[in-house]
């Protein structure tokens, strides 16, 4: 699968491809960002993406309200 977040302009910030399960799976926005910084606080978008699944209102909106610690 693939998940991609965008900004609110809609520029694409991040973009991952993960192996899992079938069910409930979980992803931890880390370093996002061409340069390798963390996300900034905001507001977010993400869709998912996976061969031979159709998504249904995949849009999600994540909201970040400050930058997480290792």
């Amino acid at each position: 699968m693939t998940i991609r977040f965008y900004d609110v302009a809609g520029r694409r910030v991040h973009e991952a491809t993960i192996g899992g399960a079938p069910g409930e799976n979980s992803y931890r926005l880390g370093r996002p960002g061409a340069a390798g910084g963390r996300a900034a606080a905001g507001v977010y978008f993400y869709r998912s993406a996976a061969p031979g699944i159709d998504f249904r209102n995949n849009g999600q909106r994540l909201v970040l309200l400050g930058s997480a610690r290792d």
